[in-house]
């Protein structure tokens, strides 16, 4: 496996994802699951390549508190692509000709939830000044692509269901728990590394 410190930069990490991206999305979906995008974003910052994250604000009715990509349903007519940049923009208000996007993910269902999400993976080169809508994102942070690839970081997270344990993976970052789904994408795309 190569190892990646904070010189990483933007051209080698998107060299290597590349066996991990599609260069257009699946069309088909399974019946009774609600359609969504997000958008893996990737931008250079002083700790080398960086994924950006948003915290879902804990008064939201569907994963409340949890940490995601920019990212939400897709509207009548919307594919993936247009998902995810409209959702960015309207999230954090990233201009979407600020984003290159460089491919995308096969899509991906949530635990319990009922979505299937597709992930558009896009590079952000100059980063606007974040401006978040408070609704659907409280907080947005960096968190470097090489945090993920040290092992030391792996954590576990107890869901605490009746009656059982549930444990799944984790990463602990600046008081953030990464699980979930967003953990799985982006275990997929670092797959290759």
């Amino acid at each position: 496996m190569a190892t990646y410190g904070n010189d990483m930069d933007l051209k080698t990490f998107g060299e290597t994802i590349e066996p991990a991206l599609l260069s257009a999305p699946p069309v088909t979906s399974p019946e009774g699951l609600t359609r969504a995008a997000a958008l893996v974003l990737i931008s250079r910052r002083s700790a080398g390549a960086c994924f950006g994250f948003i915290h879902r604000p804990d008064t939201m009715d569907v994963h409340p508190g949890q940490i995601s990509f920019p990212g939400g349903h897709m509207e009548r007519g919307e594919g993936p692509l247009q998902t995810a940049l409209r959702e960015t923009e309207e999230e954090i208000g990233v201009n979407q000709n600020a984003i290159d996007v460089i491919g995308f993910m096969p899509p991906e269902k949530t635990g319990s939830t009922g979505y299937i999400v597709w992930p558009v993976v896009g590079v952000l080169i100059d980063v606007p000044v974040m401006k978040l809508k408070e609704d659907e994102a409280d907080d947005f942070f960096w968190c470097p692509v090489s945090f993920f690839l040290d092992t030391n970081n792996r954590g576990v997270r107890d869901n605490l269901l009746p009656g059982e344990r549930d444990l799944r993976p984790a990463y602990h970052f600046n008081g953030y728990e990464i699980w979930g789904l967003t953990l799985r994408i982006i275990t997929t795309l670092l797959n290759p590394i």
